[in-house]
């Protein structure tokens, strides 16, 4: 049986008995959301500000012994930090939170 995350790049084939192999599975897709979101959020954000948030929100589920969505819930989680972290940015730049920063955080 497999199953895939939504890009295609995490197969867990529950043949291969192996928990180093779904961890490589999950590291790749990890690498790929840090890109997705690198260029959703390039230049507002540097890289180094995506990649640090996303090992952040890795963190949370490293020791999760069914793994298949963890790089889905990363990628959700990393998406609201990093949009509250431009509304945070904007607001203290402003003094203010902005009509551009609002509309932003909805849609991003």
């Amino acid at each position: 049986m497999d199953s895939s995350y939504a890009s295609g790049v995490v197969t867990t084939d529950t043949r291969s008995s192996g928990v180093g192999v779904r961890r490589l599975d999950v590291e790749a897709a990890l690498g790929d959301v840090t890109r997705r979101l690198t260029g959703r959020f390039s230049p507002r954000l540097p890289e180094s500000v995506v990649a640090a948030t996303v090992r952040d929100c890795a963190a949370h589920w490293q020791e999760a012994r069914v793994t298949d969505f963890v790089p889905l819930l990363v990628e959700r989680r990393s998406i609201e930090k990093l949009r509250k972290l431009l509304v945070d940015e904007t607001a203290s730049r402003d003094g203010t939170i902005t009509p551009s920063a609002r509309s932003f955080s909805q849609v991003a």
